[in-house]
């Protein structure tokens, strides 16, 4: 039996990426786990029903600020794991690619390229900070590229993502898109759910600065409709100090039966990101549910405008992250009829069966 190896950057949080790794794990069941940090450790270790390994002194990246700050040291200690198996499978976007690779067959799977690295406006708003990190975050992009170099297979998660790796590192890669986990998802759906009164929309994201949710709590200061939010991050406070009614509620982390309820008692969910792939689109069409997204090259790979096509449409899209464009796309959102059939028939194209499927092929291939 072939020895496989499974590298993640880390686990600190509960998003898209760990349900990703989750279904790659079942991909392979028998695999050793690596990782920067667990924490909690007997969290995930009892999640996953395994070790995971991390290097020395990788617990004190306890925090993704801890991370982000100081990444060239997440960097190195990553790149003292001397990883030897038959399969090496790196899932990463950022430190994961470090790790030394004794195997016969490298995979690397990547994410949105690191944006503390090639985006550092969206992460660092402070102008002062960014001007004294300068050196050092053009001493490692030239590291961070050097990495790329030791796969066989390099694999980006979306189109977008793809375009991101060769403008900012040169690499090619090839496009396998991230699955949403249908377990977790659509097998708690066995209660009879039905919509709230009065209605709400919903917000699903990490609270962080990159994801630019400010315009979001902007556009429901100005309305009476109800906006919740899940989620917990950096950018809590600041956006729950923005709001100037009652509104507009703040639920932090849920786990899945709640957020199915959530979803599904929604009018529709929001998604505002412009950078980035994301499972929550796909989750909210897989129940039936239709979207409201900025309008970004990443949530037209995932969703259907309906402007174009009212009989297949799943998402009204908003082209300016501020309110008035995104109380426009709420105008219309209310004059759209949704084929629930369709929104569902969507999430089909990210079934996780396919993603199997495809992360075996290519791991039996020559």
């Amino acid at each position: 039996m072939a020895k496989i190896a499974l590298i993640y950057d880390k686990f600190l949080v509960h998003g898209g990426g760990e349900r990703i790794f989750g279904i790659l794990l079942e991909c392979f069941p028998d695999a050793e786990i690596y990782a920067l940090n667990a924490y909690p450790k007997s969290y995930w270790e009892t999640k996953f029903k395994r070790r995971i390994h991390t290097p020395f002194l990788g617990f004190i990246f306890r925090s993704r600020f801890l991370v982000l700050f100081l990444y060239p040291f997440a960097s190195f200690l990553m790149s003292t794991l001397r990883i030897d198996a038959d399969i090496a499978f790196v899932y990463s976007s950022t430190c994961g690619k470090y790790v030394q690779l004794n195997a016969k067959k490298r995979i690397l799977y990547s994410n949105y390229p690191n944006r503390g690295l090639y985006e550092t406006k969206k992460i660092v708003k402070n102008q002062f900070i960014r001007f004294l990190i300068t050196p050092f975050v053009k001493l490692m992009r030239s590291w961070e590229v050097a990495q790329f170099r030791k796969f066989d297979k390099i694999l980006s998660i979306s189109e977008t993502s793809k375009a991101r790796l060769l403008k900012y590192c040169g690499v090619e890669s090839e496009v396998l898109r991230c699955p949403y986990d249908k377990n977790a998802i659509n097998n708690k759906t066995n209660k009879v759910i039905v919509e709230s009164n009065p209605p709400f929309f919903l917000l699903v994201s990490r609270l962080e600065p990159e994801k630019d949710l400010s315009h979001v709590i902007d556009a429901f200061n100005k309305i009476d409709t109800r906006l919740k939010v899940i989620g917990v991050g950096s950018s809590l406070k600041l956006l729950q100090n923005k709001c100037k009614n009652n509104n507009i509620e703040f639920l932090g982390f849920v786990k899945d039966d709640e957020l199915v309820i959530q979803i599904l008692k929604s009018s529709a969910v929001i998604f505002p990101s412009d950078i980035e792939y994301s499972l929550v689109p796909i989750e909210a069409n897989s129940l039936g549910k239709p979207v409201v997204a900025f309008d970004s090259s990443a949530a037209r790979e995932i969703l259907l405008d309906i402007k174009l096509d009212q009989e297949n449409g799943t998402a009204v899209f908003y082209a300016e992250k501020n309110a008035e464009s995104l109380l426009a796309a709420l105008d219309y959102f209310n004059y759209c009829r949704w084929n629930k059939n369709q929104l569902i028939k969507n999430s089909i194209r990210f079934s996780p069966d396919f993603f199997k499927s495809t992360v075996s092929d290519i791991v039996s291939s020559p």
